[in-house]
């Protein structure tokens, strides 16, 4: 398991909970003790792109505070399930990123169409969930 020291990466990297508008008085901002990558993660592909957080405190459980349920089986989720995505990221190429947290609802796109060359040209792979319509969707903005 791959562990980073503050020497060696960006120090501004923060965890804030409880709210939906980053301007809320009501956050809870905890800066970020240790960062745990996933032993696989892949930077060419984005396979095991997850990150672990650990907090120098234990964080209060609240109404706006709970763990995250995650996945315990593998399984394929079918075609056009509808999945909630939330963030901050830039909802345009060029736009600001936004002070609320967005989310929006959006289809699961099969694995074949989403590798077609109009779309992302073979690179959704078995680990990758691909989603959206044609307005909405929750990729990064490139």
């Amino acid at each position: 398991m791959q562990r980073w020291n503050w020497d060696s990466i960006n120090t501004t990297l923060q965890a804030v909970l409880g709210i939906k508008s980053l301007s809320d008085p009501k956050k809870l901002v905890y800066d970020i003790e240790t960062q745990v990558i996933h032993p696989e993660f892949n930077t060419s592909n984005k396979h095991h792109d997850l990150l672990l957080l650990k907090l120098p405190e234990k964080v209060p459980l609240s109404e706006s505070i709970s763990p995250l349920r995650y996945q315990t089986e593998d399984i394929m989720i079918k075609e056009n399930t509808l999945c909630m995505v939330a963030g901050w990221g830039k909802i345009k190429k060029t736009g600001k990123k936004p002070d609320v947290l967005h989310e929006v609802l959006v289809p699961v796109i099969s694995r074949e169409v989403c590798n077609r060359r109009d779309y992302y040209h073979g690179e959704v792979t078995v680990n990758i969930i691909c989603a959206g319509d044609n307005k909405r969707d929750s990729c990064e903005v490139r």
